[in-house]
């Protein structure tokens, strides 16, 4: 149920009243996504882990309780970009090599941004598809743009498989980067510290900061492992958990920086994962599930936002109201006094909701009380597979990846082995938020009702089609005589145009 209100877009600087005070409009927005990153595995939930700033910002701002994604990469991404459910916008894992992206015919939020005047800057992980320019960030409408383009790479290679002939995915806004060969987050820090440097601080700005910490490779500088007391953890453990506190310190980074530069008072941050935690190391106690299930360990976000802008009596609150990762698409729209409607031909209206008035207390009301998981998509073992939330209630269909519940020590504690779905799975998530007693089969009236309008409103859901490609050849010959051993787009390109930046050179711009 959408209750956000919707602006007229305007670029006047005006005042936003609520009854819990008076903000500024068009603050600066700051969202910051983790990949990977497990529910349990921030210090403010699990002890063990080193994240001091992260910490401090949560404890200080309000935490997300309940912010559901995907439960992989690239469609939450979309999601955040476009502020539709997945299965409205895209659910696929995009591949490197692939002609697919989320559909052009969608405003993604730079461009929304840009009518109130916003400068838009993107650093990190793209994952939204490249094959052609104007599908990458500089053509969805990003004002600079620095990482990767695809959805997985090494930290410190930059190559997007094993083997010194892999292609090297390292891009800097419409052409590659020779800077790679160093861990991907000092590049990344590098950069992101000259945009906020050259920044006109009498515009507003948008930044999104992807990041590919906590990915795999499990790779991390050995100073961040020397954080955690030795012998401890298991290898596995320790890496994680190092690479978690290399998300603490790029945070802490940014967050020094936007204050001497005299932004932060006026930057609205919010921190997020992008799915639960990997299988093979994340935790997302006390959740069953991780990445690639659609078990609340797969799909919850650990996720907070602080800003000065936020009432003093919020600060320190745990919300437990739903909220979903399109939420920022209307909220930052509506911050920025634009509207946040993108009704255009052959794709669905937005879903997303306003949750200002929900951040601000300005209302207690859960801003929506149904949230589609995903609907109909295949992935890994699963096939025809989805999910969805209405109040209390959640509808899983068809057999997860894995089910289990790994503790805050996993993988140097085992994981407990958990049932599966079969045709579908139906928990009382105020009763069993942790998913231990499917109820898909209990026979009394009020939850036999409940399963029924659950599958009915599942199976009255559409997805929008996407006649997805694959082009290994064109994706290879770009590589080879384009680009020089460097990924980039491959369509709609102008031959005649090489990139021949010398070795040495920084950058070519």
């Amino acid at each position: 149920q959408h209750r956000g209100k919707l602006f007229a877009a305007t670029c006047i600087i005006l005042v936003v009243s609520t009854s819990s005070g008076s903000i500024p409009s068009r603050p600066n927005l700051v969202l910051a996504l983790a990949d990977d990153l497990g529910f349990s595995d921030v210090g403010w939930r699990n002890s063990n882990l080193r994240t001091p700033h992260l910490d401090d910002l949560a404890k200080n701002g309000v935490i997300l309780h309940r912010h559901y994604v995907f439960c992989y990469c690239s469609p939450t991404r979309g999601s955040l970009l476009t502020g539709r459910f997945p299965h409205h916008d895209h659910q696929l894992n995009l591949a490197n090599d692939q002609v697919a992206g989320v559909n052009i015919n969608m405003t993604m939020l730079p461009k929304k941004l840009a009518i109130a005047g916003y400068k838009s800057y993107m650093i990190g992980k793209w994952h939204q598809g490249y094959a052609t320019p104007a599908y990458t960030p500089i053509g969805r409408g990003f004002d600079k743009y620095f990482g990767f383009l695809g959805g997985g790479e090494d930290h410190i290679t930059q190559r997007i498989n094993t083997g010194r002939k892999s292609p090297v995915d390292f891009w800097n806004f419409d052409h590659p980067d020779v800077r790679n060969g160093t861990f991907d987050v000092f590049t990344y820090w590098s950069e992101l510290n000259e945009y906020i440097d050259l920044h006109n601080a009498s515009d507003p700005f948008f930044l999104y900061l992807s990041m590919h910490m906590v990915h795999a490779p499990l790779e991390s500088p050995q100073r961040f492992k020397n954080m955690y007391p030795t012998g401890l953890y298991c290898d596995k453990r320790l890496t994680i958990q190092a690479m978690v506190s290399v998300v603490d310190e790029l945070i802490a980074n940014l967050t020094t920086k936007l204050k001497a530069q005299k932004l932060w008072n006026d930057t609205v941050f919010v921190f997020a994962s992008d799915n639960g935690g990997d299988p093979y190391v994340g935790a997302n106690a006390p959740f069953k599930g991780g990445k690639a299930t659609l078990f609340e360990g797969g799909v919850r976000s650990a996720s907070f936002v602080y800003s000065a802008l936020l009432p003093a009596v919020m600060r320190g609150a745990n919300l437990t109201q739903m909220t979903h990762i399109t939420d920022w698409y209307n909220t930052f729209c509506t911050l920025a006094g634009v509207n946040p409607a993108d009704d255009r031909e052959g794709v669905f209206p937005i879903d997303s909701v306003d949750l200002w008035p929900l951040l601000t207390g300005e209302t207690t009301e859960a801003p929506r009380d149904t949230v589609i998981l995903g609907h109909d998509f295949a992935f890994l073992n699963e096939n025809h597979t989805g999910a969805l939330i209405q109040g209390d209630w959640k509808l899983i269909v068809g057999a997860q990846a894995y089910a289990d519940y790994r503790g805050p020590l996993y993988p140097c504690v085992p994981a407990t082995p958990a049932p599966n779905c079969n045709t579908y799975c139906l928990f009382n998530l105020r009763t069993d938020p942790t998913e231990r007693t499917d109820l898909a089969h209990a026979t009394d009236p009020t939850t036999t009702e409940v399963l029924r309008r659950l599958l009915a409103l599942y199976n009255q859901q559409r997805n929008l089609f996407q006649n997805v490609t694959t082009d290994p050849s064109g994706f290879q010959t770009a590589v080879d005589e384009q680009y020089r051993g460097y990924v980039g787009p491959w369509l709609d390109l102008d031959r005649n145009a090489r990139w021949n930046c010398p070795p040495e050179q920084r950058r070519c711009d």
